[in-house]
């Protein structure tokens, strides 16, 4: 056991581990990497590529040598150092104490606390580093700001932490800071957001009466480098405006309000939210404000205005969750950045813009894709283009798809785009905007629509998608309003509209062969895109009915009147569900004969029957209704998941492919598609999992193929998704052999992974908490660590 040392530290609230460490050897007259070393009798390996700003772990042996030798509680030392417990390492015997020396972007933000503040408690001259959080970078005491983030080499001295005197407006924001977060639980996840919008907004350029550039040199030193102080001092500066941004994004009612000034429409712009953007104004006193971000459609505060409008409609919530390519650099990389630019140019590089967060497209990518909607848009003067669309041999189509579902698009991309088409990512479904384009080209080429004698000079189908328009033109988006207003469609004569006579007898001619189609094949869902009845398109005619039917739904709550007489012809036309699936049941409804359910000649239906009931639980309950008029109940379906296939091998077979694989893989984590030596394992596996969890629902006992997969792979039925065990396990195995577990090795995908545990890390499973720290991620690895309680001892 270690011996009490001569002298007695207490440590201080919310201290990292390394700066308690450094405190205790400073005592000594050693250097923290002399004194750890010596009381763990290991070599000067931890510490390589030793930093003050890193932090040192230590497990449960370590913890109580320096307990021991420090002369605290434990309990002290937990209470007072968020990260006293966290990622423990292991020895390299198993057993002894172990400790792992961490730095870079896995160590939480931490600082020098006030040397006024640390001078009165500990009676040294020794500063001390804490993780600090938003609302403890501010001493009232000594007037003071504390960077609290990692430092930069070559840093004028005396720059870590500055006085505030000349920014008393500072002060006034901090208290009310602590108001909002003793109000709000919420509190700290929205200065996060208010954070990334401000900063967001720091990089543009103001009019002259902005108040950012004076407070900046009120703090700056008379000849100091003044692009290195305007971003030394960011986060002080843009403080006031951020705590006060807070509290409106945590106002009880801007919900309410924002619904009620949308509609309950997804707002393309800020622009189509006046009286939020007023009060924005009036809280940061700047009424310039509005108009200078009104035409914004990206970034942190048009993504947070769009999820409020969905939670409010119920659209789930993810109202908080601050987007990676959103959340800005520390200023401690902005410095980095900004001396590296200086010693290239050699000269100060004043007024550059900061990029905020990891790009998940690389600029070469997009450069290539870019040219190609380029050109798209130099023919068809838009980029509406459909999802299957390609151009000059690039899938063209699919790439604005996924840039438009994208909403961490860094913004000079965006606007790239929206200089080709304002509206190539409109708030409404792409089709509606094809149709308005091929409106606007009819409307140049043919001169006015004229709605009132029911668009005489459109075609069939164009005319009946105005028609639809102007019958529903109350319940439109604005901005939607707006676009069908410049082809002269306002709302006076939308009122006047006809359908025209003409439209009514193709609709009864195409559903008389609708209803021909249906009395030869028992259904419509089998007619696909080439099938062609009585001289009609008639699948893409469907295809066209569906589509209308589901806009009709989100509009009035009621199907159209086109959809009510299909449901006459074939209730299942237009299924909630894929039309593959009801094709299938058909199908295996044809196969199934003399009451039996799987026992068919059809391998392929009796497939798809064994997938439903495996599946039973996640089907909707008209799928269940579909399924138990061909004799699949609940009951039926357990009992076809208990019970081995016809031609499916015994269970010692079955397990010890299991065990093959596991060897292989060190997971059962194996997709439903999985063939494993010629044996369907991930359909096995399924079934098991499927026979456990009602088991485990029913109360019964577990059964002999669980304990035996559960004595291979404990996750091998996990209760959150099998792609997140693979990934957890993929990266455990790459940091088993190459050791200690290091970000850098991993490829982009896995990275990109990590990043998105790290966001979401709070909503984990705790099991899945604790597999993530098993890797050496934590809560205090992410972005959103949170101060644990601690006192000054």
């Amino acid at each position: 056991m270690t011996q009490p040392g001569l002298v007695r530290l207490a440590p201080l609230r919310d201290e990292t581990n390394l700066s308690y460490l450094t405190r205790l050897a400073d005592r000594y007259g050693l250097g923290v990497t002399d004194l750890v070393p010596a009381l763990f009798q290991t070599g000067r390996d931890l510490f390589k590529g030793f930093r003050t700003d890193g932090e040192v772990y230590f497990n449960a042996e370590a913890r109580a040598r320096v307990s021991a030798f420090c002369r605290v509680p434990e309990s002290v030392l937990g209470r007072a150092l968020p990260a006293w417990t966290a990622q423990e390492p292991l020895s390299r015997g198993g057993a002894g104490p172990a400790g792992r020396f961490r730095f870079g972007a896995v160590v939480p933000a931490a600082g020098e606390g006030c040397r006024l503040c640390t001078a009165a408690r500990t009676g040294g001259t020794q500063p001390a580093r804490l993780y600090l959080q938003p609302h403890t970078r501010v001493c009232v005491r000594h007037q003071r700001w504390m960077l609290g983030t990692q430092w930069v080499d070559g840093a004028p001295a005396g720059t870590e932490q500055f006085d505030l005197a000349g920014l008393p407006e500072v002060v006034s924001a901090h208290q009310s800071h602590l108001g909002l977060l003793r109000q709000r639980p919420d509190a700290g996840l929205a200065f996060e957001v208010a954070h990334a919008v401000i900063v967001s907004w720091w990089a543009q350029q103001w009019p002259e009466e902005e108040q950012w550039p004076d407070r900046v040199g009120r703090v700056a030193p008379s000849g100091a480098d003044a692009g290195w102080w305007w971003l030394l001092v960011r986060d002080a500066v843009i403080y006031p405006e951020t705590v006060a941004l807070a509290r409106v994004l945590t106002g009880e009612r801007v919900g309410q309000r924002l619904l009620a000034e949308t509609g309950g429409r997804l707002p393309h712009m800020l622009a189509h939210t006046p009286g939020f953007l007023a009060q924005l104004a009036r809280v940061v006193r700047r009424p310039w404000l509005p108009d200078r971000i009104a035409s914004a459609s990206v970034g942190p505060l048009v993504v947070w205005v769009q999820r409020c409008v969905r939670a409010g409609t119920g659209g789930g919530g993810r109202l908080w969750v601050l987007d990676a390519a959103h959340r800005p650099r520390s200023v401690a990389r902005e410095l980095a950045v900004y001396r590296g630019a200086v010693r290239r140019c050699g000269k100060a590089a004043g007024g550059m813009s900061p990029h905020l967060g990891v790009r998940h497209t690389s600029d070469q990518a997009f450069t290539a894709g870019l040219a190609h909607a380029r050109a798209y848009a130099a023919v068809h003067g838009h980029l509406a283009a459909p999802v299957g669309a390609r151009f000059d041999g690039f899938a063209l189509g699919q790439w604005l798809s996924d840039h438009r579902e994208s909403a961490v698009l860094p913004a000079e991309h965006v606007a790239d785009l929206e200089a080709l088409d304002p509206w190539w990512r409109p708030a409404w479904p792409v089709v509606w905007q094809q149709f308005y384009y091929q409106a606007r080209d009819h409307t140049r080429a043919r001169g006015a629509l004229r709605p009132e004698r029911g668009f005489p000079t459109a075609g069939f189908g164009l005319g009946q998608w105005l028609y639809q328009q102007c019958a529903g033109y109350e319940s439109l988006h604005p901005a939607q309003q707006d676009l069908l207003a410049d082809i002269g469609l306002t709302c006076e004569t939308a009122r006047a509209a006809r359908p025209g006579k003409r439209r009514a007898v193709p609709f009864q001619r195409v559903l008389g062969g609708a209803l021909a189609f249906a009395q030869a094949h028992g259904t419509l869902v089998n007619a696909t895109t080439d099938t062609v009845q009585d001289g009609h398109r008639l699948g893409r005619w469907l295809a066209g009915q569906r589509s209308e039917d589901r806009a009709h739904q989100r509009r009035h709550g009621s199907p159209s009147p086109g959809a009510l007489a299909l449901s006459e012809i074939d209730p299942w036309w237009n299924p909630p569900w894929t039309l593959q699936w009801q094709r299938s049941w058909y199908e295996a409804r044809a196969c199934l004969q003399d009451g039996s359910v799987l026992d068919t000649a059809d391998s392929k239906s009796a497939t798809w029957l064994a997938t439903q009931c495996a599946r039973y639980d996640t089907l909707l309950p008209g799928q269940r209704d579909l399924l138990a008029r061909i004799g699949i109940t609940a009951a039926a379906a357990l009992e076809a998941t208990t019970r081995p296939a016809e031609n499916e091998a015994d269970y010692a077979t079955a397990l010890r492919h299991a065990r093959s694989y596991h060897a292989v893989h060190h997971t059962l984590a194996a997709a439903t598609s999985t063939i494993h030596d010629g044996f369907h394992l991930g359909q096995w596996l399924r079934r098991q999992r499927q026979h456990a969890r009602d088991h485990a629902r029913r109360g019964a006992p577990t059964t002999a193929a669980a304990k035996a997969l559960s004595t291979l792979d404990p996750w091998w039925c996990p209760p959150w998704s099998l792609s997140w065990q693979r990934s957890w396990q993929r990266i455990h195995d790459q940091n088993e052999t190459g050791g200690q577990p290091d970000t850098d090795r991993h490829s982009y995908a896995q990275r990109a992974w990590l990043r998105q545990q790290h966001t979401r890390y709070h909503d984990l499973h705790p099991d899945q908490q604790g597999l993530l720290t098993s890797i050496g991620f934590t809560t205090l690895s992410t972005a959103r660590t949170r101060p644990v309680p601690g006192m000054w001892c």
